[in-house]
């Protein structure tokens, strides 16, 4: 079962003047005719091609002359918001939360590449076989994939990305986290925030996060002892192992032992 649904898919070519309160979230390819857009208190003052999310609640003032070509694809079920003083949009469902741009431009040569993915998912959301609406869901999500993906590389050299890669690159947590900042050249405080509004966790939790990864590979894999694996993430004692252990598990570290090791045959 997918996580939204679409709701309509809408392709435009005349011109309007729009003022209203979006009512769904949704994507838009704003090929041509752009002539102003406002949303969430912000203008975008990129020019056209380029996608664009509208966001359920928010006040859109645009208009469109000439020439307009836009489709939008209104969907429910996932849950979008501006990330404040950020150009990005939080998207939500259940747990799952990624950051998406608020508006993503298009190189020209790329258009009719989108514009195609958008008129197959239109056409496969109009049949009446299952097959197709099922395919249109899932290439709405592979069109965020991509968004991210072409997001993340544009975002690649900023600060909380440097931090995440320096922890990731630290797997024998030889450093603290405040020599990892200082190598960002930002304050701690700071970069935490950068951090959290790019991951949606401060940069403590996503190295403990690492930690208890590394932990049940090491439980079900290894026939190590609770204190060599306590050792091997950086802890400083077995105390302080287990009790994050428990925290983040809702067991402990010994309980996971005769619980999974068993199984792998390492027990």
């Amino acid at each position: 079962m997918t996580p939204f649904q679409i709701s309509r898919i809408a392709n435009l070519h005349h011109p309007a003047k729009i003022n209203l309160i979006i009512r769904f979230n949704a994507l838009s390819l704003i090929v041509s005719g752009l002539i102003r857009r406002r949303m969430c208190g912000k203008d975008i003052v990129d020019k056209a091609p380029m996608l664009t999310f509208s966001i359920r609640g928010s006040l859109l003032n645009a208009e469109y002359g000439p020439g307009r070509e836009t489709w939008t694809i209104f969907f429910q079920g996932l849950k979008l918001k501006r990330i404040a003083g950020t150009d990005e949009v939080e998207m939500e469902w259940g747990e799952q939360k990624v950051s998406l741009p608020l508006c993503l431009p298009i190189p020209h040569e790329q258009v009719a590449v989108w514009r195609a993915k958008f008129r197959y998912i239109s056409e496969a959301f109009t049949s009446s076989i299952h097959q197709h609406m099922f395919c249109a869901h899932v290439g709405v999500m592979d069109m965020f994939k991509e968004m991210i993906e072409i997001h993340s590389e544009a975002t690649a050299s900023t600060p909380a990305v440097k931090l995440k890669s320096l922890i990731d690159a630290d797997t024998r947590f030889h450093h603290k986290l405040t020599t990892l900042h200082d190598q960002c050249g930002y304050s701690y405080d700071h970069l935490g925030i950068l951090f959290h509004k790019a991951y949606f966790m401060t940069p403590n939790e996503y190295r403990n996060q690492m930690k208890m990864t590394m932990a049940k590979d090491m439980i079900a894999n290894t026939t190590q002892a609770v204190k060599e694996i306590s050792w091997r993430l950086g802890f400083a004692n077995v105390s302080a192992f287990s009790a994050m252990f428990r925290r983040m598990a809702g067991y402990s570290p010994r309980e996971a032992i005769s619980r999974f090791r068993h199984y792998s045959g390492l027990s």
